[in-house]
């Protein structure tokens, strides 16, 4: 029954039912460009993860797609983040960021020793995501300046 919903639901995707945030490809090729390894992980199956990014032609910015059906548990749980670091090669996880919507998110962030930054375009407030995560962006620029090298002005969970 997963399998029909998944099949059902990535049929359904498309630019138009599940746009990105602007300035979020930009970034992506941005970070890309610098050599930083990206992985997405996912709550969702590998394969609708790695959908949503052929969509929108980003696939080939993206290290490893790991779904829930490629970790042994899922978010909250550590697992997808702890495999997204050995995957990037990371070798200090404090020095990582985890980029999320979800409380789940920050919790696993934090369970694998990563910084967790909160994004405002998911559907939690930010009051429910403030207690999970060490950042609060309100758009794709935010985030280019706290992701990118050099940007350590930035005020962590500034109101």
């Amino acid at each position: 029954m997963a399998k029909q919903y998944d099949a059902v639901e990535m049929s359904l995707i498309s630019q138009e039912t599940c746009p990105t945030f602007p300035g979020v490809c930009e970034l992506l090729h941005k970070l890309h460009a610098r050599n930083i390894p990206l992985v997405a992980v996912s709550n969702a199956t590998t394969a609708n993860t790695r959908h949503k990014l052929e969509v929108h032609h980003i696939d080939h910015l993206v290290t490893a797609v790991l779904g829930s059906d490629t970790v042994t548990a899922t978010k909250p749980q550590p697992d997808g983040i702890l495999q997204a670091l050995r995957i990037a090669g990371a070798t200090n996880a404090a020095a990582c960021w985890m980029v999320g919507d979800s409380p789940c998110d920050g919790q696993a962030a934090h369970a694998a020793g990563v910084r967790a930054v909160a994004v405002a375009w998911g559907q939690h407030t930010r009051d429910t995501l403030a207690p999970h995560f060490d950042a609060w962006v309100e758009d794709a620029s935010a985030l280019e300046r706290l992701l990118l090298p050099g940007n350590e002005s930035i005020k962590l969970n500034e109101p």
